[in-house]
């Protein structure tokens, strides 16, 4: 069996003199106000109150949910210096082995 190739369309069925249709252009739902951060809200983050000041102090104005949230995640237990730096003071800085 002989595989069929297609041929190509011609080049004139490709260009149309119609302009593209534009998408419906709906106006976007008006953003619900922001809840203010509670001190609720930064302990259910993992925060502490100095925390949250520096964070203000960073940004120089409060942060919303979702940025609370990043700075959050990046000052975890889990994820920063923050938590391990206690047990790397332990470790020798001084040694033949050490570069």
């Amino acid at each position: 069996m002989k595989a069929r190739l297609r041929t190509p369309a011609p080049k004139d069925s490709l260009l149309s003199s119609k302009p593209a249709p534009t998408p419906s252009a709906a106006a976007p739902a008006p953003a619900a106000p922001a809840a203010p951060i509670t001190p609720n809200i930064i302990a259910e983050h993992g925060l502490t109150a100095d925390e949250y000041k520096l964070i203000l102090s960073i940004m120089g104005r409060e942060p919303n949910l979702t940025e609370l949230g990043i700075f959050s995640v990046m000052w975890s237990e889990h994820c920063s210096y923050k938590s391990s730096k206690v047990w790397l003071k332990k470790l020798p800085t001084t040694g033949s082995q050490l570069i």
